[in-house]
Formats: C-alpha cells, structure tokens, sequence
C-alpha cells in the first residue's frame, strides 16, 4: 500500500528565513491533492503557495534502503 505526505517546505537565503512542515499523510493522491489546494489558501502558507510537495512512501517499508547496516553487513 501507498501513502502521500503532503509537506510545505520555503526557504529564502537572503533574509535566511525557513519554513518546513509536515501538514500530513493520506490514503491517496487524490486526497493529498485535494488538500494541498485547501492549505494553499491558509494565511500560513498563501504567500508561498508553490512551495507543497508530495511524496510517495511504501507503507512498512524503509525510505532509505542504502544506509542501513544488516546483520549480514556485519560478517
């Protein structure tokens, strides 16, 4: 199964100014889609609207495959 995460992320260097959120996880694209344009128009993120993103994860299983060590790695 898939999850969408649906985040905000801004960053302005010149004024080093940041703003990164997780806003949260959905069951579909769909409805990260359909979130990510109701959150664009909250006072928070209105000025920043093209800065949501959303990722695809395999639910159960790890992101980041290439930087665990396994039992097998150690011998």
């Amino acid at each position: 199964m898939n999850v969408y995460e649906l985040s905000f992320w801004y960053q302005d260097e010149e004024n080093d100014d940041e703003d990164e959120i997780t806003i949260a996880v959905y069951s579909s694209l769909k409805l990260a889609e359909e979130a990510r344009e109701k959150f664009k128009k909250h006072l928070r993120f209105i000025t920043h609207e093209n800065e949501f993103y959303i990722d695809e994860y395999k639910l159960n299983e790890p992101e980041w495959k290439e930087g665990f060590i396994t039992d097998e790695d150690l011998y």
